[in-house]
Parts: C-alpha cells; structure tokens; sequence
C-alpha cells in the first residue's frame, strides 16, 4: 500500500484498523464500524485499496456491492449479505448523501440482525458479523451513518490522479491475488504477537457503541 497518497496518519491507522478486523473478528466482542474509503477526486485509487484489502483480509475473492436508492432492495440485499455469511462487504461507488436507517442498524448489530422477510410478517434472523466497508466520492454521510464509521482518505493533490505512474505494483489486483495467502499470514503474525504479549488493550478513548473493537485492534 505504499503507494495510496493517504491523506493523514490517521487515514494510514484506520486502514489499517479494516485489516485488521476481520481476522480478529473472534475476540471482537462487538460490531465493527464502518469502513468508509473516500477521494475528492475519481481515479485516486479508493475502490482498489479496498478490494485489495478486502481480498486478504477475507481470505477470498470479494465482489463489490451497489448500495440500492431503494429502501426494500437495500433491505434484501443486507439479508442476503449477512446470509451468506462474508468476514467483509464492499459497496463500490457510493455518491451523493448516505442516509440509510437499514445500514445503520446493520452496521451496530452484533451478533445477530433481525429484519422483516420480504412480502411477509415474518422475522428473519441473519448472524450479524460481517465487515462493512465503502468507497466514495465525497459522499455526504449522515449523523447516524458519521458517528458509526472510520474515515481512510486518499488525496493525491493531482488534478488528474488517474495518470499517475511508477507504481511497484503496476497490477495490484493480480500482484494481491497471488501474494495473497503471505500478506494475510504477515498480518495474523502482528495478531499473533499482540496475544503472546497478553492482548493489550488500546489505551485511547475508545469509539461510542465499538468499544471492543477499540480496545483489541487499537491494541495491535
């Protein structure tokens, strides 16, 4: 990831941070918040820091999602996500403002989410302990959706940052692909050691609703 123009150290850390989480998912005795992926500009490389991310952080190959305008195919689509049981999800592309009780509520659930059935009275309960990440284009989040994410900003500080050369991975998506299984093994290497050193806890204040999370990936 050397080359993503991340925008601060914090930006850096909370990339990090959407490593991490799905492979400490275990000890996360809580929800994990949203992972929000931004640019100012199209072509700064946000959609592939988190695909890239999300494919050794899984384990798996993960397919980017579209998050729907409308509010029952958002409803579907989140049962069907959480169904299927995936350690990540990726909405690809989001624009304009986010402001989606159904999201929300998935985002702070934990262990379980429980929703209506579609087309009938009938509750349905999905494991809720999936990672949910997003990329945007200076996206407008609501105050619900704000106070349950983390930010990793990306600015080149180029007027046309799809241009840009000289990478040392020029395909990183297939570069990912094949290294795949070491980048995942040298990231559960500093979980490791986290837990050999007796699982310190992050010391910092801690993220309203996403304590654990706080306390044991702040503590890698």
């Amino acid at each position: 990831v050397g080359d993503f123009p991340f925008a601060s150290d914090s930006d850096r850390a909370h990339w990090f941070a959407s490593l991490l989480a799905p492979m400490m998912r275990g000890v996360i005795r809580g929800p994990v918040p949203l992972t929000v992926y931004e640019a100012p500009a199209p072509g700064t490389g946000k959609s592939l820091l988190m695909m890239v991310t999300a494919r050794v952080a899984s384990g798996r190959t993960v397919a980017p999602a579209a998050l729907s305008s409308n509010e029952d195919e958002r409803r579907k689509a989140v049962l069907a996500h959480l169904g299927a049981g995936p350690p990540v999800v990726c909405l690809d592309n989001v624009t304009g403002t986010v402001n989606d009780d159904v999201l929300a509520g998935v985002i702070t659930a934990w262990p379980r989410y429980t929703d209506r059935r579609m087309g009938g009275q009938s509750l349905m309960s999905v494991p809720a302990i999936s990672a949910w990440c997003m990329s945007a284009n200076n996206a407008t989040m609501s105050p619900d959706i704000a106070r349950r994410m983390v930010r990793v900003r990306l600015d080149s500080r180029e007027a046309s940052p799809e241009l840009r050369t000289g990478f040392r991975h020029p395909n990183l998506t297939a570069w990912t692909e094949k290294e795949a299984p070491h980048l995942r093994a040298a990231a559960l290497a500093l979980v490791w050691a986290w837990a050999e050193a007796g699982s310190p806890a992050w010391d910092g204040k801690a993220l309203g609703s996403f304590e654990s999370w706080s306390r044991n990936v702040g503590g890698v």
